[in-house]
């Protein structure tokens, strides 16, 4: 089973769960795989994100949006 960790949006909620991942990766305790944010040119598209989840890449999600959403 893979750690693998994802994330979708990066406003000020993702920003810490980045920040967490980040430091877990550091730690060698889970593999931050993929970002996926549409306002980021850099980020992994949705569906990109998805394959890997599909082909276990990533094991979880954090999906950060907007309070009103």
């Amino acid at each position: 089973m893979s750690n693998g960790f994802g994330l979708v949006g990066v406003g000020s909620m993702g920003k810490n769960h980045k920040r967490v991942y980040e430091q877990l990766a550091f730690e060698k305790r889970l593999t931050f795989s993929s970002v996926c944010d549409p306002r980021l040119s850099s980020s992994d598209t949705f569906n990109t994100l998805l394959g890997k989840v599909s082909n276990g890449e990533i094991y979880g999600v954090s999906i950060c949006t907007p309070t009103e959403t």
